[in-house]
């Protein structure tokens, strides 16, 4: 995610804060980005599309205001095609507004709420935070979990394991 991303984001998050639509703009526009088709996709992108054409389609489907008007910037610029990263931006902009701490738990089979529950409490300590966990299940791993937050690895998986004691056989750190 580059600076011009995080730029748009910042803007329709502060004017959305202004206008106490912080979430209900979140919500929209993901139901725009969802609504996104490859053909309503190349649409948008087309430059031999009219840009008047493209702001019709907008205003006819995007119901709130500032959003329409958040998005016909983005076409106007030729930035459309940022908006997908440009959601990420401001989900972060959300969560740090709410002192939520996205955590990625990773591992080869679904965890018990039980063992989720305790590592969201210890994060949450530890972090001073809310937590948010999402899962993810990866058949790569043999056994262990990953747990990533913040720019932040903790890599408790036998694979890391194998891996450091690979190196320290090959004679490496």
């Amino acid at each position: 995610m580059t600076d011009v991303e995080r730029q748009y984001a910042r803007a329709l998050f502060s004017l959305a804060l202004e206008k106490d639509e912080i979430e209900e703009i979140y919500g929209e526009l993901n139901t725009f980005i969802k609504s996104l088709d490859n053909f309503s996709n190349s649409f948008f992108m087309h430059p031999k599309i009219e840009i008047m054409e493209k702001h019709q389609v907008i205003e006819n489907s995007v119901k709130n205001h500032l959003l329409a008007n958040f998005l016909k910037v983005l076409l106007d610029n030729s930035r459309f095609e940022l908006l997908p990263t440009i959601v990420y931006a401001y989900l972060d902009l959300m969560n740090e507004m709410n002192e939520i701490v996205e955590v990625n738990i990773i591992s080869n089979i679904k965890m018990s709420e039980e063992n989720l529950k305790k590592i969201k409490t210890n994060l949450e300590t530890k972090l001073l935070k809310k937590v948010k966990i999402i899962e993810r299940l990866d058949s790569s791993i043999i056994g262990g979990i990953k747990i990533e937050y913040q720019g932040n690895i903790i890599d408790q998986t036998i694979n890391a394991s194998l891996d450091g004691l690979r190196q320290s056989l090959k004679g490496g750190n």
